[in-house]
């Protein structure tokens, strides 16, 4: 169940292996290092959507959900607990991949898959976008009482996306108090799309 890394405008293996030719190039002209680094697709069956060989070469990999959201509790919890067992996981990006008023979180024994997070030692971002703001806080909560590592992305596609940043840290700050209606979801503003 590979090769589905044409979520989202993902790459190839050709076109990825020019990206890399790239950043090497750049590197040699940079002091900061930079990364190899892809969202990766988790696939039906909880596999990652580029084979083994290329995965072993990121030295960052995301890994999210990008279709099936329906599957029921059982065959999500599944696919999740396989993809964590790679050992190329780094991070679980958008990780219930709500869409706020359009799209409600997966289905799946999300305690059970915290505690994996635990064995895996892998991070689970919280999602700024607007559109998303994912995990929810007692789910965060949750993470940060089992000592899970936290990345905080605005999820940009587009240098306006950046600005997600700005405003939408109340899943993370609002943590600190367990009392619901501490956390409110703050005004939407309008949303700039500009192309990278």
């Amino acid at each position: 169940m590979r090769e589905r890394f044409d979520i989202a405008g993902g790459l190839g293996i050709d076109r990825l292996r020019a990206q890399w030719d790239e950043i090497e190039r750049v590197q040699q002209r940079v002091k900061i290092k930079l990364l190899k680094g892809t969202e990766s697709d988790i696939c039906e069956d909880g596999s990652l959507d580029y084979p083994d060989h290329v995965l072993e070469k990121f030295d960052i990999i995301i890994a999210s959900i990008h279709a099936r959201h329906k599957m029921d509790s059982e065959q999500m919890t599944q696919r999740l607990l396989r993809a964590l067992k790679f050992p190329f996981f780094k991070i679980w990006g958008h990780p219930l991949g709500r869409l706020i008023g359009s799209r409600p979180p997966i289905a799946c024994r999300m305690d059970e898959v915290l505690d994996t997070i635990v064995e895996s030692k892998c991070a689970r971002e919280v999602n700024l976008d607007p559109d998303r703001l994912d995990l929810e806080p007692h789910w965060i909560r949750a993470a940060r009482t089992r000592g899970i590592k936290c990345i905080v992305s605005t999820d940009a596609h587009s240098i306006g996306g950046l600005a997600n940043s700005n405003s939408w840290l109340c899943p993370v700050t609002q943590t600190k108090d367990t009392r619901p209606s501490r956390f409110s979801i703050p005004m939407r503003r309008k949303r700039v799309r500009e192309p990278i």
